[in-house]
């Protein structure tokens, strides 16, 4: 323990400073090694300053202040731009008089500067001289309070800082494996051991912990704070806690944390609440899909069939195998393939065969079938096989339009009614009386060649109507 001591030297000087009527007050602090020295033993009110090579480092104070009328307290800091020594030995020093007013001795300790790539340490030390009169002959009349640092808010300034950083990785709260995990061990429940952060506060539990659980339906709770002494050590302290309802809230000056982390319904069935993993896990899990989910996490499965442009997704199953059919290839070789469709608007990408232009840059694998840029026009079309060299259909180009014809034919009929039709005159030489006809005949036919003949505008085989559309992409 650090002793500490006013010297006699510092009655003799301060007698002469108030009879000198000028301020008894020192000016620096001496920190200085002394090999051996025991700081539990009590300080010599005789004993001087040390010699110059036990000396570390003097510095000029660096404010003083009155806490009551007989006692003032000096201060001193020194910033990561000083050291690098050791010290045990502390004193006031009056440098015009070299007077040492007061020693502390305290255990070995190390005063770091920063340099090459070591961190630094900061030295605050407060030194009071408890006197009669104090205030008086120091001629100090500023209280300590209105220029010692409060450290108190910046602490918690950087723990509120950190505790906000954490949730930034860990949101509102992360459960590692079954951590805090509630389970029914029989009739009795019990929450899981294990490390989680709630609000940015990181908690364990060492061991599994049995709760009294008095009516059901209820909730169940990890109720987490900050809290600690000024003076001591702080550290996180949670709780469960059961109950139907429960919000943040502010309780003996500590803010408290409450997360739901389980519910628990008339019947005894748990549903957990937990979050599992860090921030980035958790939005693994609802932003992203899995690789071992294979596509199960889809929400809309056929709005993603259309938007990754698969068409009629082709899968082939059997009972000893799977064959998945390219479907890329499988799309590209289908696009440009009229195909008949029962309706009159063509489903989304593809386009009817209505002699329509198309867009080339937009459906390149199309314009590779029509390099026109246009689609043919099958509306009351029939399609015909391309001739290919066969010499039925000589001429004939891929795409090319061909008008109606009737092949060159004959007719073959049976007369199945006669009847003579005579026509003519008579001709003759003589009298009146006599006279020899010379006819001309002909016949009336009706000629049949079986059937019934329907009019209409052209010739045509029966057929059915269907709308021609073909891939576009």
């Amino acid at each position: 323990m650090a002793q500490s001591v006013i010297t006699h030297a510092f009655e003799t000087w301060n007698v002469q400073r108030v009879l000198d009527g000028v301020a008894a007050r020192p000016d620096k602090v001496v920190f200085a090694r002394i090999p051996g020295q025991d700081e539990s033993v009590p300080v010599d009110r005789n004993e001087g300053l040390p010699p110059a090579d036990q000396i570390q480092h003097t510095a000029a104070i660096t404010q003083a202040g009155v806490l009551n009328e007989n006692a003032v307290v000096y201060s001193v800091v020194l910033d990561t731009t000083v050291g690098d020594w050791d010290y045990n030995w502390i004193g006031l020093l009056d440098s015009q008089t070299n007077t040492v007013l007061m020693i502390v001795h305290v255990r070995t300790q190390q005063k770091l500067a920063t340099r090459n790539g070591q961190q630094g340490n900061s030295l605050t030390r407060n030194l009071m001289m408890q006197f009669d009169g104090a205030a008086a002959a120091t001629q100090i009349n500023v209280t300590a309070d209105t220029w010692q640092i409060d450290f108190s808010a910046r602490l918690a300034g950087i723990d509120e800082r950190i505790r906000i950083e954490n949730m930034d990785r860990y949101g509102s709260s992360a459960f590692f494996g079954n951590a805090y995990q509630v389970v029914k061990d029989g009739n009795a429940y019990v929450v899981k051991a294990g490390v989680a952060y709630a609000a940015g506060l990181r908690t364990s539990l060492s061991s599994d912990l049995k709760i009294t659980v008095d009516a059901l339906p209820t909730r169940v709770f990890l109720d987490v704070c900050w809290r600690g002494e000024f003076t001591q050590a702080w550290a996180v302290d949670s709780q469960i806690v059961v109950a139907n309802s429960a919000d943040h809230e502010i309780r003996d000056g500590v803010q408290h944390y409450l997360l739901p982390v389980a519910d628990i319904d008339e019947n005894g069935n748990i549903t957990d609440w937990r979050k599992q993993g860090s921030l980035a896990e958790q939005n693994a899990q609802t932003l992203y899909l899995r690789k071992d989910d294979n596509l199960a996490a889809l929400r809309d499965k056929e709005a993603s069939r259309k938007n990754l442009g698969l068409g009629q997704l082709a899968v082939m199953d059997t009972d000893t195998a799977r064959q998945t059919l390219r479907i890329t290839q499988l799309e590209n070789e289908l696009v440009g393939i009229p195909l008949p469709y029962p309706g009159a608007t063509a489903p989304d990408g593809w386009l009817k065969c209505n002699g329509q232009s198309f867009n080339k840059s937009m459906y390149p694998l199309l314009a590779g079938r029509y390099p026109s840029g246009f689609l043919p026009d099958l509306r009351g079309e029939f399609i015909r096989g391309w001739d290919d060299g066969r010499g039925v259909d000589v001429g004939r180009g891929l795409l090319s339009a061909q008008t109606q014809a009737i092949q060159d034919h004959r007719h073959v009929g049976t007369m199945v009614n006669s009847n003579p039709l005579q026509t003519g005159m008579n001709t003759g030489i003589g009298l009146l009386s006599q006279y020899t006809p010379t006819p001309t005949v002909g016949y009336s036919n009706e000629i049949s060649s079986g059937g019934t003949v329907d009019g209409s505008k052209e010739t045509r085989p029966r057929n059915i109507a269907f709308n021609y559309i073909v891939r576009a992409a």
